[in-house]
């Protein structure tokens, strides 16, 4: 889904949408082996949040004072752990595969297309649905966070002089 590499930064225009309100801006992620880490920057320039995700399981730190809530906290952990957790790699060719990730009681599920790329990805809490990713274009995707009515849009933005189809 997002073109990963170890040690190379990713840069996302990001729109968390919620009930009446919006806030944008730019999500900055980087790979380290299994653990992914990253900041939320509004568009001024303000550091939103920063995020650690590690094996199904997200940190979110720094938040800036009108996010700086529990709820708020404990929703964009459980949404950053589930758009960010790689359940495996597939080997290119398999037509259609489906992979799970326990994490205890959230179960994360990836259907993976033939070439290996992640086409949809579902989040269920004791075997109900609370939430699912689902890609709208090569380099695009929307999570919605089912129960809290939340949504994520976010657009990957292209390294100076590469091209996107």
């Amino acid at each position: 889904m997002i073109p990963f590499s170890t040690g190379k930064m990713v840069r996302m225009q990001t729109a968390i949408s919620f009930q009446k309100a919006q806030i944008s801006g730019l999500t900055l992620v980087k790979l380290s082996g299994d653990t992914v880490t990253g900041s939320f920057v509004n568009e001024f320039g303000l550091k939103g949040f920063d995020f650690i995700t590690s094996n199904g399981k997200s940190k979110v730190m720094n938040l800036m004072k009108p996010l700086d809530k529990w709820y708020i906290r404990r929703t964009l952990s459980e949404d950053l752990a589930f758009i960010f957790t790689v359940t495996r790699s597939c080997n290119s060719g398999e037509s259609f595969v489906i992979t799970k990730f326990d994490s205890g009681k959230t179960v994360y599920t990836d259907k993976l297309d033939s070439d290996g790329k992640i086409s949809e990805k579902e989040r269920q809490n004791k075997g109900v649905k609370t939430g699912e990713l689902i890609m709208i274009k090569d380099r695009s995707f929307l999570m919605k966070n089912i129960k809290r009515k939340l949504t994520y849009q976010m657009n990957l933005i292209p390294e100076t002089g590469q091209n996107i189809e």
